[in-house]
């Protein structure tokens, strides 16, 4: 099975575990850092660890027919703002931190 790895380099503690983990039970592995438009596939999963590139693995995941993660929940899971209004929406609104700023 082919994975891909969505990360940044500051994120190296989290996409590096993942990737020894995956490979330890006999996976096939590519990290992506950089570079994320120049990504060819396909994988049979992809895998984000920053909430901000979640998007990027929508757009992926469409192309290369794989249903896990919509556009539209990439798109509220990766801002803040969307996500608050989107749990008072469904009644999760106890669920928001109050903000000081």
């Amino acid at each position: 099975m082919r994975n891909l790895i969505l990360g940044y380099k500051r994120g190296w503690n989290k996409w590096e575990c993942l990737s020894r983990a995956l490979k330890s039970i006999g996976q096939e592995v590519d990290v992506v850092i950089k570079d994320f438009d120049k990504i060819e596939g396909p994988y049979d999963r992809i895998f984000t660890v920053a909430e901000s590139l979640l998007p990027i693995q929508a757009k992926l995941e469409k192309k290369w027919g794989l249903n896990n993660l919509s556009e539209r929940a990439a798109e509220v899971l990766s801002d803040k703002k969307k996500m608050d209004d989107f749990c008072s929406v469904i009644g999760l609104q106890d669920l928001i931190p109050y903000s000081i700023i």
